[in-house]
């Protein structure tokens, strides 16, 4: 075997001087262009799931506040017919429902 005759395709130059070598092995830029190309499309690929994400994101959050705005207008109709009723039943039946004012000086008297 012939020490002058690479056992791999490339290409070599002489620069400057006949000391300093520069090789290009063909196969590795290939891969490496490849390999480039790959990560360049998997990086616009997750690129692409994040805005899907976002955008769902966005249809999600404004779901959960008509939601809540419906849950509080709820909760307020129920504390006004809550509140009426209680109205009721102490003007009927004359009911004090506040522990705190059954043992006052005024029902004493």
């Amino acid at each position: 075997m012939n020490d002058e005759t690479p056992t791999y395709r490339s290409y070599g130059s002489s620069i400057i001087d006949d000391n300093l070598n520069l090789g290009i092995n063909l196969k590795f830029l290939v891969r490496l262009c490849i390999v480039a190309c790959l990560l360049g499309w998997y990086s616009m690929h997750l690129l692409d799931r994040l805005e899907r994400v976002e955008e769902n994101l966005l249809e999600v959050s404004s779901e959960v506040r008509s939601l809540a705005n419906k849950q509080m207008v709820q909760e307020r109709e129920e504390r006004e017919r809550l509140a009426n009723q209680l109205k009721f039943y102490e003007k009927e039946m004359n009911l004090n429902v506040n522990p705190a004012s059954w043992f006052s000086k005024k029902k004493r008297k």
